[in-house]
């Protein structure tokens, strides 16, 4: 799901739940994001008032736990780039260098 910047995401969520016909659905929050913020949760549920809304972070949690072969390949690459970025950085770091 896209957004422009100026855009409130939850309201996105909220709208895009709803052209979906879940707004009366049971909506799971990932509590233990730190990206949603409870201004933000309480919102969405303020959002979506026929929704029954849940704890659903032991449940994303659990799944992040699994990684598929495509994940792991892609987390491999990842390692290799930050490493390669990072021996880069410590070997440029100099007195008076920014």
């Amino acid at each position: 799901m896209a957004f422009r910047d100026a855009s409130n995401p939850i309201k996105v969520v909220a709208e895009t739940i709803k052209a979906r016909v879940f707004g009366a659905s049971v909506v799971g929050l990932d509590r233990d994001s730190h990206f949603l913020t409870v201004r933000r949760a309480c919102e969405l549920e303020s959002l979506l008032p026929d929704a029954k809304v849940v704890d659903f972070s032991r449940v994303m949690w659990e799944m992040r736990q699994i990684k598929s072969p495509l994940e792991l390949a892609c987390l491999e690459v990842a390692a290799e780039i930050c490493g390669r970025a990072a021996a880069a950085a410590f070997d440029a770091a100099r007195a008076g260098i920014n």
